[in-house]
């Protein structure tokens, strides 16, 4: 007489249960490692778009001459545009006139917008940094 296990098949439910559990685990795991490897690749680009804003604005704190924002354009000459190692730079420069004592002096406005990429997508980055600079008296 055969003997009938009432157990038949339950090692299948339960391989294919645990299975099911650790892929999904496997799967949770490669998306935070590519969050992360993202997240460290973002955190550099953005350090270098910084770096990239504060030489803008150490090169036009360089062209305000003679009491002017003397930029590069003729037409426009509180803003200059121009890319340069793969930046795009945007400076805009005001000036106000300002009385201290007898002497007045000239208060320079300067910010600076670095982008690189194309806007609306997922490696786009852009840095913008600010400073106010007096002239001579």
């Amino acid at each position: 007489m055969k003997h009938q296990c009432k157990h038949q098949g339950f090692s299948i439910i339960s391989t294919l249960f645990i299975m099911i559990v650790l892929s999904t685990l496997a799967s949770y795991m490669i998306s935070i490692n590519s969050a992360m490897h993202i997240s460290s690749l973002m955190s550099i680009r953005g350090e270098r778009a910084y770096f990239a804003a504060v030489s803008g604005l150490e090169w036009a704190s360089i062209y305000v001459h003679g009491n002017v924002c003397n930029t590069q354009d003729p037409n426009n000459p509180e803003i200059t545009q121009f890319t340069q190692d793969g930046h795009n730079y945007r400076i805009e420069c005001t000036s106000e006139t300002w009385q201290e004592d007898a002497s007045p002096f000239q208060l320079f406005n300067i910010k600076v917008i670095t982008s690189q990429g194309v806007f609306g997508t997922e490696d786009y980055i852009s840095y913008t940094l600010q400073a106010s600079l007096s002239g001579k008296p």
